[in-house]
């Protein structure tokens, strides 16, 4: 059984509607987000689209939850 690291993270309200752009395909959005801090993300939104280098590093830094939610 693989024990998964859980990032702990809270997010400006901003961040959080530009994230909502970035899963509708906004492609700039999603590089700023990988950008300036939020990695995490845009590369959900990648991952979204069945990305698996971005799959991949979801599960590897912390933020299986997030996987989770795409697989959901």
């Amino acid at each position: 059984m693989i024990k998964a690291k859980i990032a702990n993270v809270v997010y400006p309200q901003k961040v959080l509607l530009a994230w909502g752009e970035a899963i509708k395909g906004n492609k700039a959005i999603t590089e700023w987000l990988i950008t300036n801090g939020y990695k995490e993300l845009g590369l959900f939104a990648y991952a979204v689209r069945n990305n698996d280098d971005a799959r991949d590093w979801l599960m590897k830094n912390g933020f299986p939850h997030l996987m989770a939610l795409i697989n959901g």
